[in-house]
């Protein structure tokens, strides 16, 4: 199993640190990752969305109720485990206030569906236990409520502005997520996965473009890492953000997840695709749109970016010892 995790991470550090390569190391151009992002932000990750989504049952859609309620849960978790963390510490206003963005909204689109595709390589068992095909669907109506929330208050929290663009709130994922939901409410999974209708080969060839969302989101990733820089500051500081920041999504959190594991998600007899979706959401380093927002605002821009880079990094490392956690908690349960 250890080594199975591994091989299933080994696939995620190479494409990231390929990206960290030919972006750092090898000097190609920042234009061609930002490519790389449009495309995945405006075609790959909504088209992924709605093929996934799609071909979902209508018995899952009934059971995705309860994951918008989850993205409020988990926002007003970690403002309260935030805001006292960062008024003790010592940090200015403002510092204070990108530490509880920071930590309470994470990486809940990207990561999360880059595991769905990568861990089945390795982990086939695990797959087909936890019902990792119903997962772009839960995780899709998170982020139906996280995103707005994400790019309004977290926006707030870190850029000082709290005035999203329309852009921002209905997203191109939104939509595909959007456009997925529909089509298994309103029944029109027949026509549209009928072989025999034009419909199906046009959702074929949507299928073909979402199989590239993993790797360009991981490449790109990788590339955003590399490009990182800020003043260097005062490195108290900066490693003073980014230690309360993991304290907040890689010791609370997951601390809260066996909590909630225990007193709700096993009582109420959550289905395993659900406990292992929260599982997901509650273990990720924080939202990669922070870096856009404080360098629009031109604010945090430093501890923001250094944030980033010591969270994600802790993150691979840690992933394969929370997966392993996870699966004993479940097996001990």
């Amino acid at each position: 199993m250890v080594l199975a995790v591994f091989y299933a991470l080994l696939q995620l550090l190479f494409l990231s640190g390929l990206g960290f390569f030919l972006s750092r190391l090898r000097g190609w151009p920042r234009e061609l990752f930002h490519g790389f992002n449009r495309f995945v932000a405006g075609v790959a990750l909504p088209v992924s969305f709605f093929t996934s989504i799609a071909r979902t049952e209508a018995a899952s859609l009934r059971a995705a109720w309860i994951f918008p309620i989850v993205a409020v849960a988990v926002m007003l978790l970690g403002l309260a485990f935030s805001a006292p963390l960062f008024g003790l510490a010592g940090f200015s206003r403002e510092n204070r206030r990108a530490g509880m963005g920071l930590s309470t909204f994470g990486n809940s689109g990207y990561l999360p569906l880059a595991l769905m595709e990568i861990l089945p390589l390795s982990l086939p068992a695990l797959s087909e236990r936890f019902g990792f095909s119903v997962v772009p669907l839960y995780i899709g109506t998170f982020l139906l409520v996280n995103s707005p929330i994400l790019w309004s208050l977290g926006n707030w929290l870190v850029a000082g502005t709290g005035r999203p663009r329309l852009g921002e709130l209905i997203t191109p994922p939104f939509i595909g997520i959007v456009a997925g939901l529909a089509v298994v409410g309103f029944g029109l999974q027949r026509p549209l996965l009928d072989q025999a209708l034009p419909f199906f080969h046009v959702f074929r060839a949507l299928e073909r473009i979402g199989a590239t969302t993993v790797p360009l989101i991981m490449v790109a990733l990788g590339a955003m890492i590399g490009e990182l820089a800020f003043e260097p500051g005062t490195r108290r500081g900066l490693f003073g953000m980014a230690a309360a920041v993991s304290v907040v999504r890689f010791v609370l959190f997951p601390a809260a997840f066996v909590a909630a594991y225990f007193l709700v998600l096993k009582p109420l007899a959550f289905s395993p695709a659900q406990v292992w979706t929260i599982f997901l959401l509650m273990h990720l380093p924080p939202a990669t749109n922070f870096s856009v927002m404080a360098s629009r605002a031109g604010k945090n821009e430093a501890q923001v970016s250094f944030t980033l880079l010591a969270t994600y990094l802790v993150y691979l490392a840690a992933l394969p010892l929370y997966l392993l956690l996870f699966l004993r908690l479940v097996d001990a349960g």
